[in-house]
């Protein structure tokens, strides 16, 4: 396997590091306008590569040899700071780390290649030396279009749900930052108190690919009859009562622009609805033959 000397780069917007010597190359690339960013590796020798892909590692594996951290410099004792979590990707002779959320915006990365504990891991023997491929520290930046995202829509959108709802759809106007969405969503009961631990705290959190969906869900256990949850807990929503959910302004996008407002979406529970839907209610309007129109259909809920 080649070796590659230690070499610090800083990263600022629209240029990407790169580390050269023999062929290798170390790579952080960023989109501020998508809010994704991976490290990639490459040039190394295609039997190590091909190694690694036999062995098929696990993350930890690959924390041991290419670990990300925040910070510039590596923690004092490596087991203090737990390294950043995401997925490593083999792909064309290359690693690819894809973090799980977003690099910050202007906020210092560390990482590290150990050319020892990788060849450790793919030739199953011990070498002495903890020798560092690369050292590594970046800034992402973020090219901000001072945007600032909206709450667009939220589904159900009608102001009366039954008792039984078990899940809100909101939808946003840009790619929001994931990882802490519920720190920022919050449901009130018509006295205006905080009605806690009223939403499922989810790992990961439901957003659709676009990260503009994101999908929060009452916790079924309690809603359901007869579970654990429910007996003990009771339901979260009363029957009768004004309820409201609010989205803070803190909330932020990928580009840490913080929400134009807060939103908040005021409903009346109802008893809960537990028919199924049946076809011969939908109204179904059928197009003329040779036409261009829309098939329409009205569920009617």
């Amino acid at each position: 396997m080649k070796y590659l000397s230690g070499v610090l780069f800083y990263f600022f917007i629209s240029i990407q590091f790169t580390y050269t010597q023999s062929g290798s190359q170390l790579i952080f690339q960023d989109d501020s306008v998508a809010g994704n960013g991976k490290l990639i590796l490459s040039g190394l020798e295609k039997e190590d590569f091909e190694a690694l892909k036999e062995l098929k590692p696990k993350v930890l594996q690959f924390q041991e040899f290419f670990p990300i951290y925040i910070g510039n410099s590596l923690p004092d004792k490596e087991e203090s700071l737990l390294p950043v979590s995401g997925t490593y990707i083999l792909e064309n002779n290359t690693i690819r780390f894809m973090p799980r959320f977003p690099f910050l915006v202007n906020k210092k990365y560390y990482t590290c290649f150990y050319p020892n504990r990788f060849r450790t891991l793919i030739q199953h023997q011990e070498f002495e030396t903890e020798e560092k491929l690369v050292d590594l520290v970046f800034l992402p930046q973020s090219n901000l279009d001072n945007l600032f995202p909206e709450v667009t829509n939220v589904y159900p959108s009608i102001a009366e749900i039954p008792q039984n709802q078990l899940r809100f759809y909101i939808h946003f106007s840009k790619k929001m930052l994931t990882g802490h969405s519920l720190q920022h969503i919050n449901l009130y009961n018509q006295n205006g108190e905080l009605e806690e631990n009223a939403f499922l705290n989810l790992d990961p959190e439901l957003w659709d690919p676009s990260g503009k969906r994101l999908t929060i869900w009452f916790d079924p256990g309690r809603i359901k009859r007869d579970l654990s949850p429910n007996l003990e807990y009771g339901v979260p929503l009363e029957i009768g009562r004004q309820y409201t959910l609010e989205v803070s302004s803190n909330f932020k996008d990928t580009q840490g622009n913080l929400l134009s407002n807060s939103f908040k979406k005021t409903f009346v529970v109802k008893t809960p609805d537990r028919s199924s839907p049946k076809s011969e209610n939908w109204e179904i309007s059928h197009p003329q033959p040779h036409s261009k129109s829309s098939l329409s259909i009205i569920f009617n809920e």
